[in-house]
């Protein structure tokens, strides 16, 4: 696979090609559900060897021109997919990309042969378009992280769109733990108890 700095330069190209109104981008991105439990149970020559075969299953079945895939981390790859001449209004974009990432997901579930053992894994993926909320590549793929946990939250082996609904559970979050730390840092909590 492309290494994630190269696929992050392809990445920027489609965003700047998105904001001309050239077509649609999605980034996809891919966590191996209990990726640690291959590591611990057949080791970690095991688990490389299981990335790997995961990275050429994921090549054979992205089959979509303008559209590079990588692996990001430990256990996490990213599908970028330029769709040329479409839009994001409307139901289409989100049915073609939806496809695209069942596809992966059936083919991510098929038995992986490990070392003469058959191996057995789930992915949970997050889905960002773009044009849309996000200002920058980060912030695109700060939305397809989001839109991740929400898939491994929601039960893993799924694919969740990044939606306003997201963006606003992020925000509550992100104000309540600020405003409590505020709290704290105030001592507006008092400690009660009750004997019994």
């Amino acid at each position: 696979l492309p290494n994630y700095n190269l696929t992050g330069q392809y990445l920027q190209v489609c965003f700047e090609r998105s904001g001309r109104g050239e077509g649609a981008l999605a980034l996809i991105l891919i966590d191996l559900d209990n990726f640690r439990r291959v590591n611990d149970t057949l080791g970690s020559k095991s688990g490389d060897e299981l990335l790997r075969q995961v990275g050429a299953r994921l090549q054979r079945t992205v089959t979509e021109k303008d559209t590079a895939i990588a692996r990001r981390g430990e256990d996490e790859y990213m599908v970028v997919a330029f769709l040329e001449g479409a839009t994001v209004d409307g139901e289409a974009l989100s049915a073609r990309v939806r496809g695209i990432a069942h596809n992966l997901l059936s083919e991510l579930i098929k038995p992986f042969e490990i070392v003469d053992q058959r191996v057995q894994i789930t992915a949970s993926m997050g889905v960002a378009l773009y044009p849309g909320p996000a200002v920058d590549r980060e912030a695109l793929l700060e939305q397809a992280e989001h839109a991740m946990y929400k898939a491994k939250e929601s039960g893993r082996a799924r694919v969740s769109f990044y939606t306003q609904e997201i963006h606003q559970s992020r925000d509550r979050k992100i104000r309540v733990e600020r405003e409590l730390r505020q709290a704290v840092a105030d001592g507006q909590f008092t400690l009660l108890y009750q004997p019994i």
